[in-house]
């Protein structure tokens, strides 16, 4: 629901039908197939290059707008469903959201900071966005090769 208000078109999660602390019981999908699925993809005429801006999209705004973060985000988790109404031919379903949480607005600030320091390949501000997040070892120079590391897959 969260996406549609937003205005993301083309990606969605299912709705929840029932959730505890341990369980989350989601609805069906219908018709929906794997994103590896090349048969399925050529079937549907999927454009999956605006199935991934579509995805991108809806990630932007859980992060920045609603302020989750679902840690368990991959090409497994992601479903499409048939729908000719959508840019992609198809609108892909994000799935499986037990392993999910909400930003503070400093942990959101410190995202955003890590998510600009990874577009501009400033490996100085993503050890500064690490630090504000607190990730372990940021501040005590475990992470002195992220310069190195980078270059070596050209980021």
């Amino acid at each position: 629901e969260g996406l549609a208000r937003a205005g993301v078109r083309g990606c969605r999660a299912p709705r929840l039908v029932k959730g505890t602390r341990d369980v989350l019981v989601m609805e069906f999908i219908d018709g929906a197939f794997s994103l590896k699925d090349d048969a399925a993809l050529k079937e549907h005429a999927v454009d999956r290059l605006l199935v991934c801006e579509a995805v991108g999209r809806s990630l932007a705004v859980q992060f920045f707008a609603l302020g989750v973060w679902n840690a368990d985000l991959h090409p497994g988790n992601i479903l499409l469903q048939p729908d000719a109404s959508a840019p992609a031919n198809a609108a892909a379903v994000l799935i499986d959201f037990g392993n999910t949480c909400r930003f503070t607005g400093g942990q959101l600030r410190a995202f955003a900071t890590l998510v600009h320091a990874a577009a501009t390949n400033d490996a100085s501000l993503i050890g500064e966005a690490f630090d504000l997040l607190g990730v372990e070892g940021a501040s005590s120079g475990r992470l002195a090769d992220l310069p190195r590391m980078l270059k070596s897959m050209r980021l």
